[in-house]
Protein backbone atom coordinates (compact mmCIF):
# COMPACT_ATOMS: atom_id res chain seq x y z
CA UNK A 1 0.00 0.00 0.00
CA UNK A 2 2.08 3.39 -1.03
CA UNK A 3 1.03 6.87 -0.55
CA UNK A 4 2.42 9.38 -2.42
CA UNK A 5 1.94 13.09 -2.59
CA UNK A 6 2.65 15.62 -5.67
CA UNK A 7 1.84 19.49 -5.88
CA UNK A 8 0.23 20.56 -9.31
CA UNK A 9 -0.31 24.08 -10.26
CA UNK A 10 -3.24 24.08 -12.61
CA UNK A 11 -4.57 27.15 -15.14
CA UNK A 12 -7.72 27.36 -15.07
CA UNK A 13 -8.04 30.75 -17.35
CA UNK A 14 -9.27 29.07 -20.16
CA UNK A 15 -12.77 28.36 -18.24
CA UNK A 16 -13.35 32.64 -18.60
CA UNK A 17 -14.32 31.98 -22.58
CA UNK A 18 -17.33 29.92 -21.10
CA UNK A 19 -20.83 30.92 -20.12
CA UNK A 20 -20.94 32.25 -16.49
CA UNK A 21 -23.46 29.62 -15.86
CA UNK A 22 -21.13 26.67 -16.45
CA UNK A 23 -18.10 27.96 -15.35
CA UNK A 24 -17.21 26.40 -11.96
CA UNK A 25 -18.69 22.76 -13.10
CA UNK A 26 -16.17 23.43 -16.47
CA UNK A 27 -13.70 24.27 -14.22
CA UNK A 28 -14.11 20.46 -11.27
CA UNK A 29 -14.43 18.88 -14.97
CA UNK A 30 -11.08 20.63 -16.30
CA UNK A 31 -9.45 20.01 -12.80
CA UNK A 32 -9.95 16.27 -13.20
CA UNK A 33 -8.53 16.32 -16.96
CA UNK A 34 -6.04 17.92 -16.21
CA UNK A 35 -4.70 16.12 -13.29
CA UNK A 36 -5.06 12.71 -15.04
CA UNK A 37 -2.93 13.80 -17.79
CA UNK A 38 0.10 15.26 -15.59
CA UNK A 39 -0.90 11.40 -13.66
CA UNK A 40 -0.93 9.67 -16.77
CA UNK A 41 -4.03 7.74 -15.30
CA UNK A 42 -7.81 7.44 -15.78
CA UNK A 43 -10.35 9.71 -14.96
CA UNK A 44 -12.09 7.05 -13.36
CA UNK A 45 -9.69 7.04 -10.90
CA UNK A 46 -9.76 10.52 -9.80
CA UNK A 47 -11.59 11.49 -7.00
CA UNK A 48 -11.75 15.47 -5.70
CA UNK A 49 -12.00 15.83 -2.23
CA UNK A 50 -15.33 17.35 -0.84
CA UNK A 51 -12.95 20.30 1.32
CA UNK A 52 -11.83 21.13 -2.24
CA UNK A 53 -14.99 20.85 -4.64
CA UNK A 54 -16.93 23.00 -1.49
CA UNK A 55 -14.09 25.45 -1.64
CA UNK A 56 -14.45 26.18 -5.03
CA UNK A 57 -18.34 25.95 -5.07
CA UNK A 58 -18.36 29.13 -2.54
CA UNK A 59 -17.72 31.26 -4.87
CA UNK A 60 -21.04 30.36 -6.77
CA UNK A 61 -21.58 28.76 -10.82
CA UNK A 62 -20.20 32.47 -12.02
CA UNK A 63 -16.91 32.77 -10.84
CA UNK A 64 -13.98 30.45 -10.70
CA UNK A 65 -10.24 30.56 -9.67
CA UNK A 66 -8.04 30.82 -12.54
CA UNK A 67 -4.95 29.25 -11.10
CA UNK A 68 -4.84 26.35 -8.50
CA UNK A 69 -2.49 24.46 -6.41
CA UNK A 70 -3.91 21.34 -5.32
CA UNK A 71 -1.97 18.47 -3.80
CA UNK A 72 -2.66 14.73 -5.36
CA UNK A 73 -2.21 11.95 -2.81
CA UNK A 74 -1.88 8.44 -5.06
CA UNK A 75 -3.12 5.12 -2.63
CA UNK A 76 -3.67 1.78 -4.04
CA UNK A 77 -3.87 3.53 -8.07
CA UNK A 78 -6.65 5.75 -6.88
CA UNK A 79 -5.53 9.79 -6.56
CA UNK A 80 -7.36 11.97 -4.44
CA UNK A 81 -7.28 15.94 -4.86
CA UNK A 82 -7.04 17.97 -2.09
CA UNK A 83 -6.50 21.79 -1.48
CA UNK A 84 -3.21 22.12 0.33
CA UNK A 85 -3.65 23.40 3.91
CA UNK A 86 -5.87 20.47 4.01
CA UNK A 87 -5.22 17.44 6.10
CA UNK A 88 -4.48 14.62 3.88
CA UNK A 89 -6.52 11.92 6.47
CA UNK A 90 -10.26 11.65 5.11
CA UNK A 91 -11.95 11.09 8.33
CA UNK A 92 -10.79 13.97 10.42
CA UNK A 93 -13.01 14.25 14.10
CA UNK A 94 -15.27 17.56 14.47
CA UNK A 95 -14.97 18.99 17.38
CA UNK A 96 -18.31 18.74 19.63
CA UNK A 97 -19.63 22.27 20.33
CA UNK A 98 -19.66 22.45 24.88
CA UNK A 99 -22.95 22.07 26.34
CA UNK A 100 -21.61 24.62 28.63
CA UNK A 101 -22.87 27.72 26.26
CA UNK A 102 -26.53 26.66 26.09
CA UNK A 103 -26.45 26.92 29.95
CA UNK A 104 -25.00 30.28 29.62
CA UNK A 105 -27.42 31.42 26.98
CA UNK A 106 -30.74 30.05 29.13
CA UNK A 107 -29.44 31.54 32.02
CA UNK A 108 -29.40 34.87 29.85
CA UNK A 109 -33.36 34.38 28.75
CA UNK A 110 -34.68 33.56 32.28
CA UNK A 111 -32.85 36.79 33.29
CA UNK A 112 -34.07 39.02 30.65
CA UNK A 113 -37.75 37.43 30.98
CA UNK A 114 -38.03 38.32 34.37
CA UNK A 115 -36.34 41.34 33.79
CA UNK A 116 -39.66 42.69 31.35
Amino acid sequence: MSNEETWLNINLRSIKNTSPGKRTKKAIRLLRYKVAKATKSKLDDIKISTTLNNWLWKRGKNLTYSHLKVRISKDNDKLTINIPNEPSQVNVEKEKPKAESKEISDENEETNTSNS
